[in-house]
């Protein structure tokens, strides 16, 4: 590209880079299927935005992809689910630090890669590539009885790496069950042990919690409370009040 300040997901879009395009497609279809068959072996055919969610992918290549195949955003696999299923899924694997080397701060400080768009870790992750493409299917439960909200805090995914971008396109999920063990959002993050993930789920649904608060009428406030009347400090009670043709008198 002649211009830096051109998205480099706009010159993969663009028919000049069909070549450096299909060099990388086949990158990653031997990552992901370890074959560059086509159709790839127990497939019916290539699904380019599922391999992205399911393996950590650039956020520009991610974007050009999804300019390419948009239709596959709403489409399930051999298996049930969507891209943004997979990458909720997707487990960071061993071995690659969080700052991926396509970021200005990360382990890679080439001028090819600091060229990139300016670091933006809530935006830039997987999750809320897909998210923002298409919010709806934030919302969609799949096979397992499960929201891509439940998989992202299963697989240990922190609030500014999507977690917030499924909150806010299915605010909803915050009070939906997930179906295997029938546990909440924040209770799925707390028996995770992640603390700062809890409280930033119960903030943004607080009345999740109600529930578990004991509820009591004034009768009951009234009887549990200590009295304050003792012998030599009678309370005075409150006259009731009746009324006789709309004037207010003391019974």
């Amino acid at each position: 590209r002649e211009d830096l300040s051109q998205p480099i997901d706009d010159c993969f879009a663009m028919q000049t880079a069909n070549k450096l395009w299909r060099t990388y497609e086949l990158f990653l279809r031997l990552t992901y299927h370890r074959s560059y068959q086509d159709p790839p072996p127990g497939c019916s055919h290539w699904r380019i935005l599922h391999a992205l969610g399911s393996i950590p992918s650039p956020p520009h290549f991610m974007r050009a992809a999804i300019k390419l195949h948009p239709w596959q955003l709403r489409e399930r696999d051999e298996e049930g689910y969507t891209p943004l299923q997979r990458a909720a899924m997707c487990e960071r694997p061993d071995g690659i630090d969080e700052n991926q080397y396509w970021l200005p701060k990360g382990i890679n400080q080439k001028a090819l890669y600091v060229r990139c768009h300016p670091e933006n870790r809530e935006e830039d992750n997987t999750i809320s590539v897909f998210v923002k493409a298409c919010p709806e299917v934030a919302r969609v439960l799949d096979k397992d009885m499960k929201l891509p909200l439940h998989w992202a805090i299963e697989t240990g995914k922190e609030w500014n790496e999507g977690v917030h971008s499924l909150v806010k396109a299915a605010p909803l999920a915050l009070g939906t069950r997930e179906g295997k063990d029938h546990m909440y959002p924040f209770m799925m993050a707390a028996l995770k042990g992640n603390l700062e993930l809890t409280l930033n789920l119960l903030l943004a649904n607080p009345i999740i919690v109600q529930s578990g608060i004991p509820y009591y009428d004034d009768a009951e406030v009234s009887s549990r409370a200590p009295s304050l009347q003792s012998e030599d400090h009678p309370v005075k009670k409150k006259p009731k009040l009746g009324h006789t043709n709309g004037v207010p008198i003391d019974r």
